[in-house]
């Protein structure tokens, strides 16, 4: 299941994706410490997204599901707010 959310979320993400990265660097003499962090979220309904395949990777030990979405079968989602 795991597979198939994200199989629908990467397409979703083809359609539209929202990004934030922040990063930040301290330096010293001695050292220099580094951070970044990343988020991407979508805010998309995919209609009728089916999965047409699943696969094992025996020598990766990895799933793989692969998605398909008719042409315009997704709508905009109010966007939320925290």
């Amino acid at each position: 299941q795991d597979t198939d959310n994200y199989s629908r979320f990467d397409l979703g993400k083809n359609i539209s994706v929202n990004s934030q990265s922040v990063s930040q660097e301290k330096r010293t003499g001695q050292y220099s410490i580094s951070a970044s962090y990343l988020t991407q979220s979508t805010n998309i309904l995919l209609n009728n997204c089916i999965i047409i395949s699943r696969w094992y990777d025996v020598e990766h030990d990895i799933y793989y599901s692969l998605s398909r979405l008719p042409k315009n079968s997704y709508s905009f989602q109010n966007k939320i707010t925290y």
